[in-house]
């Protein structure tokens, strides 16, 4: 499963959106449905803590960098910032999930370098996870796209389109090389997160229409009759 937590200090928003407000119901949600994979966006290093200590038997992969590790990537103009860093998690079940290894990759045109594109108004990275899960192999991939460019253009803008497909290809070329992932050994691929787009947005008819080479499927096509929250 997939969630943004919306952060720990949201300021602008109203008190119930506080994570003081909202974190015991987080925590229930965790512990009563124990889903193996859970991929988290905007989770502050507060927030992080807090779920490992109060979740039983969940760990965690992500990459958080500290203060000195941020002014000494090019394009981070404000280290203290929290738009300048846009943290992906993936908390796992222990008892369930294995071997696991991790790593990063970022959403521009060097993704193997920490970076931001001009045309990013932040951070935008990828997390992965490979694993064995129930004695299969499988890979997890969790990803939270732009919602506005530099320029503040959002929502169906030429230029927000053209970045968050950009941001998908990227994802797209990482798994397309073999050194990165290996179907035959890696075994299946999950990737799942936030998009900032709906279903009918071409960054994911793109990977539909690409079907036949790669074997994606939507989890919510097979899933929509069963599931009556799904939306």
């Amino acid at each position: 499963t997939t969630f943004n937590i919306r952060g720990s200090n949201n300021e602008e928003d109203e008190t119930s959106r506080e994570w003081a407000s909202r974190k015991e119901g987080v925590f229930a949600w965790f512990n009563e449905n124990q889903h193996p994979f859970v991929c988290v966006q905007e989770c502050s290093d507060d927030q992080r803590g807090d779920i490992l200590a109060n979740c039983a038997g969940y760990g965690v992969v992500d990459k958080e960098l500290s203060l000195s590790e941020k002014r000494k990537l090019h394009g981070w103009i404000n280290a203290n910032s929290a738009d300048d860093y846009e943290p992906v998690k993936i908390f796992y079940k222990e008892a369930d999930v294995e071997n696991v290894t991790s790593g990063t990759f970022w959403l521009t045109d060097t993704p193997n370098t920490p970076s931001k594109m001009s045309n990013q108004n932040q951070h935008r990275m990828a997390q992965w996870m490979k694993c064995t899960y129930k004695g299969c192999p499988m890979m997890v991939v969790a990803v939270h796209m732009s919602q506005k460019t530099s320029n503040n253009d959002q929502g169906d803008s030429e230029p927000m389109q053209s970045l968050r497909e950009y941001e998908m290809g990227v994802v797209q070329s990482w798994l397309d090389n073999p050194d990165n992932y290996d179907p035959s050994v890696d075994g299946p691929v999950v990737l799942a997160g936030d998009f900032n787009a709906n279903q009918s947005n071409a960054v994911f008819t793109n990977w539909k229409r690409n079907n036949a080479k790669r074997g994606w499927y939507y989890a919510r096509d097979t899933m929509w009759d069963k599931d009556q929250n799904a939306a």
